[in-house]
C-alpha cells in the first residue's frame, strides 16, 4: 500500500472485531514504525508499553478508560499507551549522557555538549509539552504503519492518567519518577463492510486547510 493509500485507508475505529489478534511480526512492524520516528535532539523521548492479554485489557479498560472507549479497549487485539520521560529524568546526566554517547565518544566534547542540551532544555517554558509533541509525532507514524497492513486504530487523550501510570508500573518495568503516560492507542481489526464500526472523516476544504506562499 503507498502511503496515500494508507492515509486514505485510515480511520477512527469505534468497534473491534475480538476475535481477530495482530499477528506478532504485524505488531513488532508496528512498534518499529514508532522506534524509528523523528525525534527533537535525536533525544527519543517516548517509549510504548503494549497490553494483549485480555484479562489485563478488560481491567484497563475499566479503570483507566472512560464511556464508549471502555469496549474498544476491550475488544482490540492491542492496547499500546504512549509513555514520555518526565522533565526531572529528562534533564538529567544520566539520561542525556544515556542519548548523546552513542554518537559521541570523546569525553571532552561529550560533557561540553552535555551541558548545551540541559541550558537549552532548562530555557523551555514546558517540557511535558514537549515531550507530548514528541508523542504525538510517534503516534502519527504507529498509526500511519498500522494503516498500511490494514489493521485499524483510534487515539485516545481522555483517560485517567494517574491510573494507568499505577497500573503500568503494577504489570511491567515502570518507573513512575521517570514516565508519565501520554496517548492510548487501540489496534486492532473490524468489519470493513459496516459503516457503524467507524467514525466518519469529514475535513476542511484544501485551500481553507493550506496556504501556499509562491
Amino acid at each position: 500500500m503507498t502511503v496515500k493509500n494508507a492515509i486514505n485507508w485510515r480511520k477512527t475505529i469505534k468497534k473491534y472485531d475480538s476475535t481477530k489478534t495482530i499477528k506478532d511480526n504485524d505488531l513488532s512492524t508496528i512498534i518499529e514504525a514508532g522506534r524509528l520516528a523523528p525525534c527533537s535532539l535525536g533525544l527519543e523521548v517516548t517509549n510504548v508499553v503494549n497490553i494483549i492479554n485480555k484479562e489485563l485489557k478488560t481491567k484497563f479498560a475499566e479503570e483507566v478508560m472512560y464511556g464508549l472507549n471502555q469496549e474498544k479497549v476491550k475488544n482490540a487485539s492491542c492496547v499500546m499507551v504512549v509513555v514520555g520521560i518526565n522533565p526531572e529524568y529528562l534533564t538529567s546526566t544520566e539520561f542525556l549522557k544515556k542519548r548523546l554517547e552513542r554518537n559521541i565518544v570523546e569525553p571532552d566534547i561529550l560533557k561540553n555538549t552535555l551541558e548545551k542540551y540541559q541550558t537549552f532544555l532548562a530555557q523551555k517554558e514546558n517540557l511535558f509539552a514537549f515531550v507530548s509533541e514528541q508523542a504525538h509525532i510517534v503516534t502519527s507514524f504507529i498509526t500511519l504503519q498500522a494503516a498500511d497492513l490494514k489493521i485499524g486504530s483510534t487515539i485516545m487523550g481522555g483517560f485517567n492518567a494517574e491510573k494507568c501510570n499505577e497500573l503500568l508500573s503494577e504489570h511491567c518495568d515502570f518507573d513512575e519518577e521517570r514516565l508519565h503516560s501520554i496517548l492510548v492507542l487501540a489496534l486492532g481489526y473490524y468489519d470493513e463492510k459496516d459503516e457503524q464500526t467507524t467514525l466518519p472523516r469529514i475535513r476542511i476544504d484544501f485551500n481553507e486547510f493550506a496556504k501556499i506562499i509562491k
